[in-house]
């Protein structure tokens, strides 16, 4: 068993020891994922006290285990839209979730999109989508201030797509702050990055046509790099290597494809090279295209907030 990276600085028993019980209870999880599950009962399963079981586990994993449990509930539940017929409510009730309010407004917030807009996804050009981006050709845009310039590798065998982006959260939920696509390993640059502390990551996705391999996620390779690595050596090229998988590595919630979709809705729009930014999965393609299921979403709730709006004016009077 490989030792993971975050406790190299520890002897190698207690490294061997602390990764045997948290990969203990990440396995727990997975087996009861549909389950309420306090932190003493994690730690009962990690078999260490609640305490060291909090501190180990976000060593290992850069997250809490409840938040580790939450996105692991999140995943099989975006698992069950995009594999099963069943209704989003009993997907709702299957994972936890007591409201369905709650349980789409959390699954939007965390994975970028409604429920029922991923079930659509593979419906909506996803392959299109990202055939698309193998033909780009990205423009070198005008150098900009907190540029992030960085290099990215990845296994002799891999060939794909790869999404890099900047996170406010350590673990690769809802809209990234700023990110960009390559289509092959090498260097790269994020413009105008903030100058605040965030998290890097990387995905890789072999190409494929299979729409479903760019919805699960379970296969993509990655790489991260904490708020401390991005901020090190200013102005130094940052290294991220792709890798498989592994055990605890948070679960990545985010539905690309509905980023890809709207960025490329807007850079046929006006021309701009694949950058991406938080606001682009709301972006809308010119008129003569056919409305995509992202534009949808922002026309639903800019009626709604109006709704609301009315009703506030006519109870106010």
């Amino acid at each position: 068993m490989s030792t993971n990276f975050a406790f190299s600085s520890c002897r190698p028993q207690t490294a061997v020891s602390r990764q045997t019980a948290v990969e203990r209870l990440i396995l727990a999880m997975h087996q009861n994922v549909d389950q309420p599950m306090s932190l003493q009962s994690m730690a009962q399963k990690a078999m260490v006290s609640s305490s060291h079981l909090d501190h180990i586990f976000r060593q290992a994993t850069g997250i809490s285990p409840r938040r580790f449990l939450g996105a692991l509930r999140l995943t099989s539940a975006r698992r069950m839209l995009l594999n099963t017929e069943l209704k989003v409510i009993d997907i709702c009730l299957a994972h936890g979730y007591n409201s369905l309010g709650t349980f789409t407004r959390r699954f939007t917030k965390l994975v970028g999109v409604p429920p029922l807009h991923l079930r659509r996804l593979p419906e909506n050009g996803v392959l299109a989508d990202m055939r698309s981006l193998s033909r780009e050709t990205a423009k070198m845009p005008v150098p900009r201030e907190n540029d992030l310039h960085g290099h990215i590798t990845a296994p002799p065998d891999f060939s794909g797509l790869i999404f890099v982006g900047l996170f406010d959260s350590p673990i690769p939920e809802g809209r990234p702050v700023k990110c960009a696509v390559l289509t092959a390993p090498g260097p790269f640059s994020i413009h105008g990055a903030p100058d605040r502390p965030l998290y890097a990551f990387a995905m890789g996705f072999h190409w494929s046509d299979d729409p479903m391999l760019y919805l699960r996620n379970d296969s993509a390779l990655r790489a991260s790099a904490s708020p401390t690595e991005l901020n090190k050596n200013p102005g130094a090229e940052l290294e991220l290597h792709l890798r498989p998988p592994e055990l605890s590595d948070p679960p990545i919630l985010l539905a690309l494809p509905a980023l890809v979709a709207a960025r490329l809705a807007h850079s046929h729009h006006d021309g701009s090279s694949m950058e991406f930014t938080s606001d682009t999965m709301m972006d809308s393609r010119p008129k003569e295209h056919p409305i995509p299921f992202v534009t949808r979403i922002a026309n639903t709730r800019r009626k709604q907030r109006k709704q609301r709006q009315s009703r506030l004016n006519r109870f106010g009077k």
